[in-house]
């Protein structure tokens, strides 16, 4: 009963180490900016966060028309809706809001609001 025990509690310990691992890794997309506004600040956060994310362009400008492959650090797959906020040159703050980033490896940010994921 013992060993049961002991194997059972390993068996649950690699499983908590390997999805801490998975969540920490976060995730990558490329990220279009189609919105007519150059972005200098890009946090993705959970749906209707109060608290900003880290900044996704890591001081880099994404210049309307461009692209960038951005790691996005905090991603977890546990959380459903994700929002996305830029700030543009003049501190003007866009929103894209409740996204399903689940299964996307590009977001194409529109102009009002709007999102394309792939």
């Amino acid at each position: 009963m013992k060993i049961y025990s002991l194997t059972v509690l390993l068996i649950a310990l690699l499983l908590t180490i390997f999805s801490a691992a998975a969540l920490a890794a976060g995730q990558e997309f490329i990220i279009i900016n189609a919105s007519d506004s150059d972005l200098y600040d890009l946090s993705i956060m959970p749906a209707n966060s109060t608290a900003r994310g880290p900044d996704t362009l890591k001081g880099q400008e994404l210049l309307s028309g461009r692209s960038i492959r951005a790691h996005f650090p905090n991603y977890d797959p546990r959380v459903l809706q994700w929002d996305i906020v830029g700030l543009t040159c003049c501190g003007e703050q866009l929103k894209w809001q409740q996204l399903d980033l689940k299964a996307t490896h590009s977001i194409t940010l529109r102009a009002g609001g709007l999102a394309e994921l792939k």
